[in-house]
């Protein structure tokens, strides 16, 4: 006979709880609303057989999914940098501060879009906004559309994982930010040495054909695999739904009786804003930011000190692995709150 639990449900309090659009509740639900629900948060029993199942499975279907999306946002947004080394430049007469323009344009619109898209995929089902950002391009218009999907992937994975399971869960999808540049780097090689010429393409064009029609056949399969909001997802019982928003709701301190009151998103735009911890990660992302930006170079320096167009490519996959490994060296597996 299975166990009930391990752990006895910890008291909840009576707190009035604001939540972002698209959660777990339709505009106006209260908790009171739906009696099912008020049940099954009153009978909730945390760590049972039941939840520890519902969490593989998530792990299963929602982070592989959002974990690829990634890579290929990486693979997207690095290839010039792969492109530039192929030769790039040169065909186009482009001087090193037309190469830098490239860059930093792709960096405008991704500072200017990625709050408006998370605003967005508020309105939006996951499942359809994400895989959408796989199909558009354009290096300006790919920092915007680009944009929502880093934050996209950390809302959407809050939205099912717990404090204790969060931590662990986003050191396993940022290694596709590590696996993606590596991977990167192997492409490029193969197909500027293996592609160069023909049809009377250059290689590194063959890199951008190659690549982009990767992320859109790949962004057209994502529309059947992502799973949206735990409400209303695809590939879970409605069981495994109702448990999903139990365990969240719980998590937050939800109680029984309380409202779960609609904010729109420009109130919760404002509560991030006047938020003193939010801007000492905003400063702490930006240095990172700097160091980031030596990806785009990388392979430039690489070649003035003479290696090949192919070897230089290659040369940069150490870097990245030891990035991957050195980020699953830290994952915390203690599963602390975050």
């Amino acid at each position: 006979m299975e166990s009930k639990s391990e752990d006895k449900p910890a008291p909840q309090q009576r707190v009035s709880k604001d939540l972002a659009d698209g959660e777990i509740f339709k505009p106006g639900d209260t908790l009171a609303d739906d009696e099912e629900l008020t049940v099954a948060l009153a009978n909730y029993v945390p760590n049972t057989v039941e939840e520890r199942r519902l969490v593989r499975k998530i792990d299963f279907t929602l982070l592989p999914c959002l974990w690829w999306m990634y890579v290929l946002a990486y693979l997207d947004r690095g290839n010039i940098a792969n492109a530039n080394a192929a030769g790039m430049s040169e065909s186009l007469n482009m001087k090193d501060n037309d190469y830098s323009l490239l860059v930093y344009l792709f960096f405008v619109g991704y500072f200017l879009c990625e709050v408006p898209s998370n605003m967005i995929m508020n309105k939006c089902r996951p499942s359809i906004y994400l895989p959408t950002i796989g199909f558009l391009a354009g290096r300006f218009f790919l920092g915007c559309i680009e944009a929502g999907l880093f934050p996209g992937a950390i809302y959407l994975l809050t939205c099912w994982y717990t404090k204790k399971e969060i931590g662990k869960r986003f050191c396993i999808f940022y290694t596709s930010g590590c696996i993606a540049p590596a991977l990167g780097g192997i492409m490029a090689g193969a197909i500027v040495k293996g592609l160069k010429g023909v049809r009377g393409i250059p290689g590194w064009r063959w890199l951008f054909i190659v690549e982009g029609a990767l992320t859109v056949f790949c962004g057209f399969g994502l529309y059947f695999l992502l799973p949206d909001y735990p409400r209303d997802a695809r590939y879970f019982s409605p069981d495994q739904r109702r448990l999903a928003q139990i365990r969240i709701l719980v998590d937050r301190q939800v109680s029984i009786g309380s409202t779960t009151r609609r904010i729109t998103s420009w109130q919760a735009f404002k509560a991030v804003v006047t938020d003193g911890k939010a801007w000492f990660f905003l400063i702490a992302y930006s240095i990172i930011i700097l160091g980031m930006s030596i990806s785009y170079f990388v392979l430039t320096i690489l070649k003035t000190m003479g290696y090949t167009k192919v070897t230089a490519q290659w040369m940069t996959v150490p870097i990245w692995i030891t990035g991957a490994v050195s980020i699953g060296s830290v994952l915390d597996f203690r599963q602390a709150p975050r």
